[in-house]
């Protein structure tokens, strides 16, 4: 788990659609000849049969292209406690960090992403491809500043959060005319519980946005189904005892507590997060007070993958004061990607890695 800058500020988008008229035109159109007229009034009955089929198929088109782009009007949602307009979908979206990639992709908005910040090869398998056509505007860590995000000329910012240090906040977007969706874990001084369930509820909030919300009802039942599978095949008797740690560091736990998407993960999938009597959403506690908790599944998601879970390994077993506990001495480990850990569409794969390690843990 990383830590991401968050700093939230109300936005109100207004986009104003203005009718171009000519009085140029209209003067052009009076001073017609009357030559002109009358090969106009010699046109062809043909030819107005074509004009007119002509005018319905463009009519038609047209009318499916706004019904596309959800052009039934202006849509307001609440986002961090704040209303966001828009009065038609956006169509240039920069994303800042994978999991927001991932969604954007998953939806059917490849067409829309004018530029990414952070690796192909972190998001999901099956948007890498599609995602390697696409504009890399920068690293995803430290947090992209706002003027490597305005690069792209978006009209919409997806994002984890902000970073006021680097410029990106919500008031500067609103002073740019640009849009944002970000996640509710993302908000400054959340104060909720994040979850699978309230994940679904962002989704459902970007859906309104783009106007894509066939595609977001799709993706949600299609995760859904992953989480029935999990919670069906959860092993009985008492739950594992389960630690979420990933700040990189081996010395220095940076855990999820009870109001972490990663807490819901864990109870989910059968375990029983050690710090899920904390009322927050990470918190940094010292080794010893982890092994007062007694885990006896560690799982490692700071994103170094092998290489991460591997030092916190050898950091354990080194000390014999934290190489008692029951996870170091019965090799209970496992090493999640960050973005199996926090909200986006690569947590189902996560759920579906905890599930596992819970159910072995439990043997």
């Amino acid at each position: 788990m990383r830590r991401t800058p968050q700093l939230l500020a109300a936005l109100t988008l207004g986009l104003a659609l203005v009718a171009c008229g000519g009085d140029d035109d209209d003067a052009e159109s009076a001073s017609t000849t009357d030559s002109a007229a009358s090969a106009e009034s010699t046109t062809t009955t043909a030819a107005e049969d074509t004009a007119e089929t002509d005018d319905t198929s463009d009519a038609e088109s047209d009318a499916d292209a706004d019904a596309d782009a959800g052009a039934a009007g202006p849509v307001t949602v609440e986002l961090c406690g704040r209303e966001w307009t828009y009065a038609e979908p956006p169509q240039r979206i920069v994303t800042t960090d994978t999991p927001m990639l991932d969604l954007a992709l998953m939806m059917g908005l490849g067409d829309r992403v004018v530029g990414y910040f952070g690796s192909v090869d972190n998001l999901d398998p099956a948007v890498q491809d599609e995602a390697a056509g696409l504009e890399r505007l920068g690293d995803n860590w430290p947090y992209p500043t706002l003027e490597a995000i305005l690069a792209g000329e978006p009209d919409l910012v997806m994002s984890y959060g902000y970073n006021a240090e680097a410029g990106f906040t919500a008031e500067r977007l609103q002073e740019e005319g640009i849009g944002n969706f970000t996640i509710s874990e993302g908000c400054e001084d959340f104060t909720g519980t994040s979850t699978i369930d309230s994940y679904y509820e962002d989704v459902r909030t970007f859906a309104e946005i783009v106007a894509a919300p066939d595609a977001a009802d799709e993706l949600i039942a299609g995760w859904q189904d992953r989480v029935d599978a999990v919670v069906d095949g959860v092993p009985e008797g008492e739950p594992v005892r389960v630690l979420n740690t990933g700040s990189g560091d081996p010395a220095a736990p940076f855990v999820s507590g009870n109001r972490a998407v990663a807490h819901d993960l864990i109870e989910t999938a059968g375990g029983a997060d050690v710090f899920g009597d904390t009322d927050e959403v990470y918190l940094s506690p010292t080794w010893e007070e982890v092994v007062a908790r007694d885990p006896q599944l560690i799982v490692e998601s700071s994103g170094f993958g092998q290489e991460g879970l591997d030092a916190v390994i050898a950091h354990l077993e080194s000390n014999p004061a934290l190489s008692s506990m029951a996870a170091v001495t019965r090799g209970n480990f496992v090493s999640m990607r960050y973005e199996e850990g926090v909200p986006g569409p690569q947590m189902f794969t996560g759920l579906e890695i905890l599930a596992t390690a819970v159910a072995d843990a439990a043997g």
